[in-house]
């Protein structure tokens, strides 16, 4: 889904979502964490975490969902928790964000060809293993 968001309240999902700022800021809630995420930026979402959004301002937001039984029949051995938040870590690891947002991109135009399932599932196999914060924690790695 992309769209404008004034306000989605407080809410969780069994989904992982992704979000990523198109156009302009929105304010972002996680947990107990307060952000604000501007155009360009990404910030992950795992299944049963409450979070919300809310913007006065003009904005584009893309929300993308991704069931986790869809995930784990392809990457078996991922602990599906995600630490990812570009207005938090990408000034450690600008690199790791740019690839992110390139292969964001890249798995969006994969959806729309035939055959889509297997360049699909390779491009979230390495978000899971890259992002996956039981695996790797706080510190810092490349794609």
């Amino acid at each position: 889904m992309a769209g404008r968001i004034e306000e989605y309240p407080y809410h969780w999902h069994d989904t992982l979502e992704i979000v990523v700022v198109l156009k302009g800021s929105v304010r972002f809630a996680i947990g107990d964490e307060n952000l604000e995420l501007q155009e360009d930026q990404i910030a992950a979402v795992n299944p049963g975490e409450l979070h919300w959004i809310q913007s006065d301002a003009d904005n584009e937001v893309l929300s993308v969902h991704i069931a986790l039984d869809f995930l784990k029949k392809f990457v078996p051995d991922a602990f599906f928790y995600f630490y990812c938040c570009s207005a938090v870590h990408e000034a450690r690891a600008p690199e790791k964000y740019a690839q992110l947002r390139y292969r964001l991109a890249s798995l969006l135009q994969d959806y729309e060809k035939p055959g889509r399932h297997k360049l699909v599932l390779k491009k979230l196999a390495e978000f899971t293993y890259n992002f996956d914060f039981l695996r790797w924690g706080f510190r810092d790695h490349t794609l």
